[in-house]
């Protein structure tokens, strides 16, 4: 059986109906409005991603991706989920939708790093609230370390994708300088190691 549009609307329609039946019965903290945007969002967002599956056109993506998010936000407010655990889930579900986007079609490399920085700033939020003693500004710069070595080590039959290799080592330089301090000393550093970088690679290329 084909997935169609009006299966998932359909699906989200009989969503709406047992969110509002347990409304009825008190079970959740938000109101109808909130029950009734989420099915909306949601209804909006899967028929998008219903033509992004057979479009493999990456705006359909990013479009049934962040409505799909905001579908999750709405569900979130209902249950009475914690501000820090809806940005935390929010800004995760962003990231994962971008990073479908690469896998849908690895031409679309920069959706992985765009999600890979969802959840780097994902993991700023949480060092913030649950790890204070933890840079934050450490940990995104590391996130987006990691981000990048992923991208390269995913696309390594890839050697266009060798020039990932350089950002990361930066990022992991300027993550481990914020975390311990040395974040003034990193910088002529780092710009020294590219200058040998970029002559190493002129010098190959001869």
């Amino acid at each position: 059986m084909k997935l169609k549009p009006r299966i998932l609307i359909g699906g989200i329609v009989v969503a709406i109906g047992i969110l509002l039946l347990f409304q009825s019965f008190n079970l959740l903290q938000g109101g109808v409005g909130s029950i009734i945007a989420a099915g909306i969002w949601g209804a909006l967002g899967l028929t998008a991603l219903y033509y992004f599956y057979k479009s493999k056109q990456f705006w359909w993506g990013i479009l049934g991706f962040m409505l799909v998010v905001v579908m999750i936000s709405n569900l979130l407010d209902i249950f009475n989920i914690p501000t820090v655990t809806k940005d935390l889930i929010t800004l995760g579900g962003f990231g994962c939708g971008f990073i479908g986007i690469y896998i849908a079609n690895k031409k679309n490399w920069w959706g992985f790093i765009v999600g890979g920085m969802m959840f780097s700033i994902a993991g700023t939020i949480w060092t913030q609230a649950y790890a204070e003693n933890i840079s934050a500004n450490g940990i995104f710069f590391i996130g987006l370390g990691i981000t990048f070595i992923l991208l390269y080590l995913f696309s390594i039959k890839d050697r266009q994708m060798n020039w990932a290799l350089i950002p990361a080592a930066s990022f992991f330089l300027l993550g481990v300088g914020q975390s311990y301090g040395l974040a003034d000393l990193l910088g002529p550093i780092i710009i020294l190691l590219a200058g040998i970088v970029v002559l190493l690679v002129s010098f190959r290329k001869k």
